[in-house]
């Protein structure tokens, strides 16, 4: 016989499982006070119809009277497990086998009776009379009405007691389910643990490696301003020409001839272009006349830059330049202080005579009518040399350092078409001031237009490959500032190979599986090597966030 302890909360479902894990045939359900099984009759039923299929003797004990009465109305046996005689002991016998002795009571104002009792057997608890005693006969007091009532207020309260300590008495563990309901959250704690350090710290590494397939190429390239796009078959890509002028500060150097007559006055003139986006050169001796008509002459030609032209065609700044100029006739009566405007009389008469003109911004000065001392050839053929070097070194970095990182100037290309030396009058202490100027002219492309150019040779009409790894060697540079175009040559060597977006192929196998992530690398084109890692090793696939998936193309 199996003896099984209910819980108050354990329900009826719960309960037939248990019954259907117990081996022995006679069962008795410990029930309980205030156990769930009494909120209906028809858990008790489901029950007696559970021992029926099963074959099993079930009795319930309980100090529940509904439990009892409900246990019976649906035809099991039942009982009070201290008072009630229960269905069955675990070794098949009645507990009502153990009887107590019959006793005296006296109560006082009574009589007392003999009364022989009917022959019993001995209960096991009872220890027999002594071998040299004489047995008594047993003796029961006749029980007055006040004495009844005392003894069943007793019998009552004794009921009481033991029905709330049997009631109080907690059912055996099933140890063998908390083990298993521990395992199971443990378990749980573990694979939640794993999937909150994947999801914050999961990231996979994917090395993908292509076949080679080595290209090289030899051959010439023109740079030129009016094309617009690039043009493979004609081997033609867009350039842009570039016109700067520069100048530097005066330096002074010592002047070591000497004039027999009078002395020019000298200055600096800057010559403007309001006219168009076109330059202009001026040779040596143009003519600049002053409001009140006297003429200063260009000791240099220049060439003065094109003005900024907008879309309409019109000039939207003038440009401008620097340059020495001499007075036409020695005297003091050349020497003036600034001039706002001066015209050049060779455009008299034509649309440029008001679109270029020059400003003596500090006049000009030294002008004498009797002798004095004078730079010599020599004198200005030293300063000359030695501006010329520092101001075409200062340019030419200058000039590099503004251009754009998309854009390519080869060095062939920088050349410094126009240097000028403006030579002023010798002061006070016979020193005369250089200020140099220069206009330096460059051809700018974009490289990226020279691979275009190369991929589309590569290619050879498979739009699906691109050049990789390229080498690209430049050579033989022709700049032709007249046609405004550039040639030069290109050796290249690089491999051509599928094309393939890293940042793409990452977004497209994002939250896949290995096998997944797997087959959608077989499928590229010309696939040499292969390798997929994840971290850390219990990920089943690939991160959701393609940020976390690096892809590298070796």
């Amino acid at each position: 016989m199996h003896r099984l302890s209910i819980e108050r909360n354990e329900a009826v479902a719960d309960l037939i499982e248990r019954i259907l894990e117990v081996q022995d045939q006679e069962l008795v359900l410990i029930v309980p006070k205030g156990s769930r099984l009494v909120d209906s009759p028809s858990n008790f039923r489901l029950i007696a119809r559970e021992a029926g299929v099963l074959a099993k003797d079930i009795s319930i004990e309980s100090v529940d009277q509904e439990v009892l009465e409900m246990a019976r109305a649906a035809g099991i046996a039942a009982s009070h497990p201290l008072f009630d005689e229960p269905a069955k002991t675990r070794e098949g016998q009645s507990l009502s086998d153990i009887r107590l002795r019959g006793s005296q009571v006296k109560v006082a104002g009574e009589k007392k009776l003999k009364v022989k009792p009917e022959p019993e057997p001995e209960p096991e608890l009872e220890m027999g009379p002594e071998e040299d005693e004489e047995p008594k006969e047993d003796a029961v007091t006749v029980i007055t009405e006040e004495t009844e009532d005392v003894y069943e207020e007793r019998v009552s309260n004794r009921r009481d007691v033991e029905e709330e300590r049997y009631d109080t008495l907690e059912p055996r563990p099933r140890r063998g389910r908390k083990v298993a309901a521990w395992a199971i959250v443990i378990l749980l704690l573990v694979a939640g643990g794993m999937w909150l350090a994947a999801a914050a710290f999961g990231k996979a590494s994917v090395d993908i490696a292509f076949r080679e397939n080595p290209w090289t190429y030899s051959g010439t390239v023109t740079a030129s301003v009016a094309s617009k796009s690039t043009d493979a078959g004609a081997g033609i890509v867009p350039a842009e020409m570039i016109e700067q002028s520069q100048n530097l500060p005066s330096r002074s150097f010592p002047a070591t001839g000497r004039t027999s007559g009078g002395q020019k006055a000298r200055g600096t003139i800057t010559v403007v272009n309001a006219y168009s986006g076109a330059s202009q050169e001026l040779v040596a001796t143009t003519r600049f006349t002053a409001p009140d008509g006297k003429i200063y002459r260009l000791d240099n030609g220049i060439i003065v830059p094109g003005a900024t032209v907008g879309t309409d065609g019109r000039v939207t700044a003038s440009s401008s330049i620097k340059a020495a100029v001499t007075a036409d006739q020695p005297g003091e009566g050349y020497n003036t202080g600034p001039v706002a405007h001066l015209n050049i009389p060779g455009f008299q008469n034509t649309p440029k005579y008001n679109g270029f003109y020059g400003v003596l911004a500090e006049g000009a000065s030294g002008g004498t009518s009797t002798g004095g001392p004078t730079p010599t050839a020599d004198d200005i053929a030293k300063a000359k040399s030695q501006m010329s070097s520092a101001l075409n070194s200062a340019f030419q970095m200058n000039f590099l350092a503004g251009v754009p990182s998309d854009l390519k100037v080869l060095p062939e290309a920088l050349v410094f078409s126009t240097t000028t030396f403006s030579i002023g009058p010798v002061d006070a202490q016979g020193q005369f001031a250089v200020t140099p100027a220069s206009i330096l002219r460059a051809f700018e492309f974009r490289e990226t237009d020279v691979i275009e150019l190369l991929n589309i040779k590569a290619q050879a009409g498979d739009d699906t490959k691109e050049l990789q790894d390229l080498k690209i060697t430049y050579a033989n540079v022709r700049p032709d500032f007249a046609k405004k175009q550039m040639t030069f040559t290109v050796e290249v060597s690089g491999s051509l190979a599928p094309k393939f977006d890293a940042t793409s192929f990452a977004a497209d196998i994002a939250g896949k599986s290995q096998d997944e992530a797997r087959q959608a690398i077989l499928v590229l084109p010309d696939l040499a090597d292969a390798k997929v890692s994840l971290w850390p090793a219990w990920l089943w696939g690939l991160p959701q966030n393609s940020s976390k998936i690096e892809v590298n193309v070796r």
